[in-house]
């Protein structure tokens, strides 16, 4: 589930806790394995919900809903276009003070057209692409210079 232009029910915010309470009994029945494709993207939640169980000084909320999402079983909503303005940036944000807001424009043109699917479906996909896109390595010192190198000279 994205954290940018979201809503949900009272039925599905109950199940939201800061403590991650079950996480290791879930991490033991292998929660991770079925939700994620990537074994970059089983080692970042691992990691993430083992440094937020039981944290006294949370200094976030959206991974904590994630794991709720997941141990409910429950989907997140991806439009095809953009319908949500974030206006979280700049002066007064509270992480995203000196960062530019990502240029995503609505789409004006589709927005009255929108349509709900008859079933709900996993898009593993479109997951998949995500899991790649978000928490893939960082390419090493020899990859990065390569890729500079191939922006300079002229193909």
């Amino acid at each position: 589930p994205a954290i940018w232009g979201w809503a949900t029910w009272r039925r599905a915010w109950q199940h939201y806790d800061l403590n991650l309470p079950g996480w290791p009994r879930h991490k033991a029945e292998g929660l991770l394995q079925s939700k994620l494709q990537t074994d970059d993207a089983r080692r970042h939640w691992e990691q993430t919900f083992d440094l937020h169980h039981d944290n006294d000084d949370p200094w976030t909320w959206d991974y904590h809903w994630t794991y709720a999402t997941w141990t409910q079983g429950g989907l997140a909503a991806s439009p095809r276009q953009n319908l949500v303005t974030n206006i979280g940036f700049g002066e007064g944000a509270t992480h995203t003070g000196t960062a530019t807001a990502p240029d995503l424009p609505i789409d004006d043109i589709h927005t009255e057209e929108i349509s709900h699917p008859l079933e709900p479906r996993l898009d593993t996909h479109l997951n998949q692409l995500l899991e790649q896109r978000l928490h893939r390595k960082p390419p090493n010192k020899f990859q990065r210079g390569l890729s500079k190198l191939r922006r300079l000279l002229p193909l």
